[in-house]
């Protein structure tokens, strides 16, 4: 999701505290909003005059209508992120505690919950729970055809590690000098590798 997509996300639901908004949508959210601000601040500026009274009308200033036009939005989108984190939306509050906004950032940089939680389907793609209308275990998308029937195994990775930690054996050693013999014949001598017959 971009920048422009993720503000049309968040102004189009506006008052939607229900379901749950991506880490993109979120971030981008706040990016444009900071850009805006940023914007409104400067346009302000310029229209400063010093000779006149300062107006105590929060109308009067682009600053303040964009502060107020996103109270409401900024609230919701945090509590759908929480939501998609699958956190309950109370912890919202926390950000009233000193420091506590600290522990929201964290909820808010936290990946997405990659199944269905007890806020609903993953928010991944423009139809919502799916990319383009795909199940999230399609072949199409993951390119492994043994995604459906074999679940990920999250330490595969540390038993490669320990694997490759582990002292190779006399037989192994000789078999990457063999392939490594085979390439330098291959590629740098040009001889043509030698048909097994």
């Amino acid at each position: 999701m971009g920048p422009f997509a993720a503000l049309d996300s968040v102004m189009s639901k506006y008052f939607t505290l229900k379901g749950r908004a991506q880490r993109s949508e979120y971030w981008w959210y706040q990016l444009m909003y900071f850009i805006i601000l940023i914007a409104a601040l400067s346009f302000d500026a310029y229209l400063y005059d010093p000779f006149q009274p300062i107006s105590l009308n929060p109308f009067a200033y682009f600053t303040s209508c964009w502060l107020l036009v996103n109270i409401i939005p900024h609230f919701t989108v945090t509590v759908r992120r929480l939501h998609d984190t699958d956190k309950s939306g109370f912890w919202w509050l926390i950000g009233i505690v000193p420091f506590g906004w600290i522990v929201l950032l964290v909820f808010m940089i936290l990946p997405s919950d990659p199944r269905e939680n007890s806020y609903g389907p993953p928010p991944f793609g423009p139809l919502g729970s799916t990319y383009a209308g795909h199940d999230l275990n399609d072949v199409s998308l993951t390119g492994n055809r043994q995604a459906t029937s074999k679940p990920h195994n999250p330490y595969a990775a540390y038993a490669n590690l320990e694997r490759a930690r582990q002292p190779a054996s006399p037989e192994l050693i000789a078999a990457r000098k063999e392939q490594v013999s085979a390439l330098y014949q291959q590629r740098v001598l040009g001889n043509k590798p030698v048909a097994e017959g």
